[in-house]
């Protein structure tokens, strides 16, 4: 009793933190990004990947330089202007969860030709999937730091639950997960990473550069406020986010969002 007592007290004089909040313009924005376009399908659908950078750049979210090709475009160099070698190659795909499991992933594109037989390759790869295919997307490829995720999951209970891991590909499998309730200050964000088990790889695991966990906080805080400023969305899928050496930041590079076309989440 004692023990719980103390607990009790610590948690009561412990800094309640930071949140964003975003400026009423930019919330706004972002509003018209997610909901902008008139709804043509089911109530709930997933945002589509342009708008979805569109929505990244408005929260000043880092994302690779990338380009997105439509199903039967073919790439030319005046898309790749500005790019640098090596490139990554993805399907695009709503109706396609894990793209790695279908083969929709190809890294280490080297030069130009490289990348029109990956092309090649992946349409005719994909053109027997059972799911749509929407299109694919050319990327810069993020070799360095550690591939995090930071997510959104809809509860009957507490709303919107805010999670964040280490893993990428791996996150189902190591299950190293962290959640919090919907808005989330930047010591909570800081508590949920401090509670991973794999936390000790932004840290500097054996000799490894520390990363820049700061940049992953604020991702976490983005990301609650952006559940905050647009109530309708329901499922928020950044994963992974590539976490850089410290003073580098951290890039998401790969993302999908769910959201309702009405107001319906608002209650």
């Amino acid at each position: 009793a004692l023990a719980a007592s103390y607990r009790h007290k610590r948690w009561k004089e412990k800094r309640r933190g930071e949140r964003i909040v975003l400026e009423e313009d930019k919330a706004r924005s972002i509003r018209e990004i997610v909901l902008g376009s008139p709804s043509s399908g089911p109530q709930e659908r997933w945002l589509p990947f342009p708008s979805i950078c569109e929505a990244l750049a408005e929260l000043e979210i880092r994302s690779p330089r990338q380009v997105v090709l439509a199903p039967a475009e073919r790439v030319t160099k005046e898309h790749l202007r500005g790019f640098s070698y090596p490139l990554v190659l993805k399907l695009l795909s709503s109706e396609i969860i894990h793209k790695t499991e279908v083969g929709g992933v190809i890294l280490g594109i080297r030069d130009f030709q490289d990348l029109e037989r990956a092309l090649r390759r992946l349409k005719a790869a994909t053109a027997a999937l059972p799911g749509h295919v929407d299109g694919y997307l050319v990327q810069e490829e993020i070799q360095d730091g550690v591939e995090a995720f930071v997510g959104v999951a809809p509860d009957p209970t507490f709303g919107p639950l805010l999670m964040c891991g280490i893993g990428g590909t791996q996150v189902e499998l190591l299950k190293d997960i962290a959640f919090s309730v919907v808005p989330v200050t930047d010591s909570r964000a800081e508590e949920m990473i401090g509670s991973l088990k794999a936390k000790a790889l932004l840290e500097g695991f054996r000799g490894a550069p520390s990363l820049d966990k700061e940049a992953l906080v604020e991702i976490i805080l983005k990301t609650s406020a952006l559940v905050e400023a647009v109530p309708e969305v329901s499922e928020i899928d950044f994963n992974p986010i590539k976490v850089l050496p410290r003073g580098e930041g951290a890039v998401v590079v790969d993302a999908r969002v769910r959201f309702a076309a009405d107001d319906s989440r608002r209650s």
